[in-house]
């Protein structure tokens, strides 16, 4: 049992050596995310404990909340793992969220600045990197700041 420990975060590969792990209590701590694919290898896992958590519903998050949805009938006594945030994802569950709930939008990446761009709504075909088109994209964004001061 790992529940009730304070735990921030685990290393990648904390549960590879236990295969033959059937019940897993990570309930209670300060968890925001798990890596992905933390529980591939626990392939006899029965039940597993996420609630009480301030899981952070960004992209980060996805790998959790697919193995959610894949998994459901594993969670602890049916207990679900909640949002603690950002913004108005906090108190949705962690499994009904999907790609398009964590990964676009405001919320996207809220821990590290990287390029967003919407996915369905205005899909750009360029020849020229992410980098280079993100480049562009801000050198817009602050020359049309400076005009309109």
């Amino acid at each position: 049992m790992l529940n009730n420990n304070i735990l921030k975060n685990m290393d990648d590969d904390v549960f590879t050596p236990l295969i033959n792990l059937e019940k897993l209590r990570i309930d209670s701590n300060k968890l925001q995310y798990l890596q992905n694919g933390a529980f591939s290898t626990l392939k006899k896992l029965v039940a597993v404990k996420l609630d009480k958590n301030p899981w952070h519903c960004d992209c980060k998050v996805l790998y959790l909340a697919r193995w959610i949805r894949e998994f459901s009938g594993k969670l602890w006594d049916g207990q679900v793992a909640v949002c603690r945030g950002p913004g108005s994802l906090g108190g949705h569950e962690v499994g009904l969220l999907r790609y398009d709930d964590l990964c676009e939008g405001q919320w996207a990446s809220m821990l590290s600045l990287s390029p967003r761009l919407p996915l369905r709504k205005h899909r750009i075909m360029t020849h020229m990197n992410y980098t280079t088109y993100f480049d562009l994209y801000l050198k817009h964004i602050y020359t049309t700041t400076i005009r309109s001061d």
